[in-house]
């Protein structure tokens, strides 16, 4: 159907025509009619929407994957990347498929492509203009606002997971930089906080905080700070998951990097012929974080799982770490502590009262009416705000640097983060100003009254479960701790007078709080601090085993002006790991603390851990060392409780934190354990 020819065809009359009044207006009327009938079919033909490129078209291209064994993986990541950008929905095979085809099948290739040639690919634009980006850098990671980088392996050959596993890639062979310290003088930090967040901190400067941090998507909602009688818990940021930024995807990378697999073999060999059960079990924990609950993603973050709840606390996070940061000079190690670093930043701006998040919603999370009810977004898993979740942040960002020297993770991003975080805190200082309303949570929501104190006040406790009375102490301490390494950062990094100034101020009235209100003349034991307090004159003495814990206190370095010669800290260790704790359980086979969040009589792996990670008395580390041996129900993992005379009778099989916290205590203490144990 060509227009042009039809209406050609009526133009071209035979000669012998007579063009009398009626032949000429029957002409006219057959025209018109012939012409409006082409234009309509004409018209018709055209489609409701522009047609779509071959990508992105519903059906899936069919091909031998054989011809990605052609494609480097440099390759393979660029495209990664460059579909991350977009939001592409097709996949990266049918991408490289259609570059192959065009005998594009390297970065080389693609380098030599000129003007029209991108144009001949038979790819979306906005994809080619990406791609053009990511090869020339000129694209910037939303986080961290800088290119994404592949670390380089130490030395040899890394092996790549992903696409193929027959596909090496050379490497550097050169030597780390040696660590830099002190940090790099004459390196600035973009600090534009300075001005704004001098004066009182509090609930207007999180806001604001806030809504700029998410105005980084044109489409993010700003967050809601009243339930206006809505939302049953707040505060609470409805999520339209359409108008979310797209899923970051996992990258290859070799897990666990070559560092640890050395540092576990090294471990190894010296446990082996004295100790060899404990060797077998290190052999197993100590990489078990990195070889099982990591994922490397292509916004340069890193998701830790805790491990058989796949969601990502903070708290977890943190400490699932912690025992690789002395392996800071690998490359892959600053990877994944700086990229966890930066996702734990991120998701604290998505909420800073929520405790576990996620990357994505699983199945079950419909966001129906029961999830919205306890303000659960696309990010957020888990509303319930305790506040050491916000100094595990605080505190791993302060170990890391001390430990590397490195400073990338001190972006304009980490530090919004922790701006919010000291507005947080200091709102809950007078949780009657609060914003946060949590349906579990007694009086409305609210949690039961206390009076300001000085210190901070937590919902929850790190176990997950509420607490009995508002300011629960071993948090506080973690408070101090976290808030003396901010100040130290602000002073160092940042030259902020401001900073430092609010993070002193903070630290200095918890801890007189503290001391003020948290310490209790016991009986037995004498002056020892509570587990928790209202301001009220309302104590709860006891001790949880998740950490921060009251057992765990020198375990964060916590010192205080107000107990020089941390008296009350060693009569509180006493209290705790006796009968005098309601949750301290004894059986056959062990004896530790336990917690309410697996209900009385069971003991936890991770005090008998905190205790030795906490003394430097051979016998007691003995005493650690051989329970958990005996205890670990031949699976050659600790667990989260068990019970004391049948330890085969456990919980949670897959408990990354614990492992992680077990291997702390086998490196702190190898000099005891490379030696026979004692036959006392």
């Amino acid at each position: 159907r060509n227009p042009t020819n039809t209406q050609g065809a009526i133009f071209q009359q035979p000669t012998s025509m007579r063009l009398n009044s009626n032949n000429l207006l029957s002409a006219m009327i057959v025209f018109l009619t012939f012409y409006v009938i082409m234009i309509h079919l004409y018209t018709s033909s055209f489609p409701t929407e522009p047609p779509k490129p071959p990508v992105y078209k519903k059906e899936r291209l069919t091909f031998d994957d054989k011809f990605l064994s052609d494609i480097p993986p440099e390759m393979k990541l660029l495209v990664r990347q460059a579909l991350r950008d977009v939001s592409d929905p097709e996949t990266d095979k049918e991408v490289l498929y259609v570059l192959h085809k065009k005998r594009v099948r390297s970065i080389e290739d693609l380098k030599k492509l000129k003007g029209n040639d991108w144009n001949l690919l038979g790819l979306p634009d906005s994809f080619t203009s990406r791609l053009k980006d990511r090869l020339e850098g000129r694209i910037y990671d939303p986080i961290v606002d800088r290119p994404f980088v592949l670390p380089e392996h130490v030395e040899g050959k890394t092996q790549i997971q992903g696409f193929d596993h027959d596909h090496d890639i050379e490497v550097s062979t050169k030597k780390p930089t040696e660590d830099k310290r002190p940090q790099e003088v004459n390196k600035s930090f973009e600090n534009p906080y300075e001005q704004d967040m001098q004066g009182p901190l509090g609930l207007e400067k999180m806001k604001r905080l806030l809504d700029e941090a998410t105005l980084t998507h044109p489409k993010a909602l700003k967050w809601v700070y009243s339930p206006e009688g809505k939302y049953m818990s707040t505060p609470y940021q409805p999520t339209i998951v359409a108008d979310e930024p797209a899923i970051p995807q996992a990258l290859p990378f070799e897990l666990p990097p070559q560092s640890v697999k050395d540092e576990t073999d090294r471990v190894y060999n010296i446990l082996k012929p004295v100790r060899p059960k404990l060797a077998e079990m290190w052999k197993k924990c100590y990489p078990n974080t990195l070889s099982t609950t990591t994922t490397i993603l292509d916004d340069n973050t890193t998701y830790i799982i805790t491990g058989d709840i796949d969601l990502m606390w903070l708290r977890d996070s943190s400490a699932q770490v912690h025992q690789y940061i002395n392996l800071h000079q690998d490359p892959h190690i600053q990877r994944i502590i700086e990229g966890l670093i930066r996702r734990q930043s991120y998701f604290i701006t998505r909420n800073p009262y929520g405790s576990s998040f996620r990357l994505t919603l699983r199945p079950e999370d419909d966001l129906g009416d029961f999830h919205v009810s306890k303000a659960r977004n696309m990010y957020c898993s888990m509303h319930n705000y305790e506040l050491d979740s916000l100094c595990y942040h605080m505190t791993l960002s302060y170990e890391w640097w001390k430990a590397s020297g490195r400073t990338d993770i001190f972006s304009k991003e980490w530090l919004r983060t922790i701006w919010i975080i000291l507005n947080l805190i200091t709102v809950e200082q007078n949780h009657d100003t609060s914003p946060y309303v949590y349906i579990e949570l007694p009086n409305g929501g609210r949690g039961k009254r206390v009076a300001p104190t000085g210190m901070s006040w937590t919902g929850f406790r790190p176990s997950d479960d509420q607490t009995e009375l508002g300011y629960l102490i071993p948090s506080n301490i973690h408070a101090v701790v976290a808030l003396e390494g901010i100040a130290e950062i602000a002073r160092t990094i940042y030259k902020s007078s401001t900073l430092e100034a609010a993070a002193t101020k903070l630290r200095d009235e918890i801890d007189k709080g503290i001391h003020e209100h948290g310490v209790i003349n016991h009986s037995t034991h004498g002056k020892i601090y509570a587990y928790e307090v209202d301001g009220l004159g309302n104590s709860n003495l006891m001790d949880d085993a998740n950490v921060p814990s009251l057992l765990s206190v020198p375990y964060f370095n916590f010192h205080s002006q107000h107990d020089p010669l941390g008296e009350i800290a060693q009569n509180t260790r006493k209290f705790v790991w006796s009968k005098d704790n309601r949750y301290y359980f004894e059986g056959s086979q062990a004896k530790g603390i336990g917690s309410i969040h697996t209900g009385s009589g069971t003991v936890w792996h991770m005090s008998i851990i905190m205790r030795g990670l906490t003394t430097d008395d051979p016998a007691e580390v003995e005493e650690a060392v051989a329970t958990i041996l005996r205890t670990d129900a031949n699976t050659g993992f600790v667990h989260e409780s068990f019970n004391p005379s049948n330890p085969s009778s456990f919980s949670r099989t897959w408990f990354a934190w614990a492992n992680s916290l077990f291997s702390e205590l086998i490196l702190m203490h190898l000099d005891i354990l490379k030696n026979p144990p004692s036959s006392t």
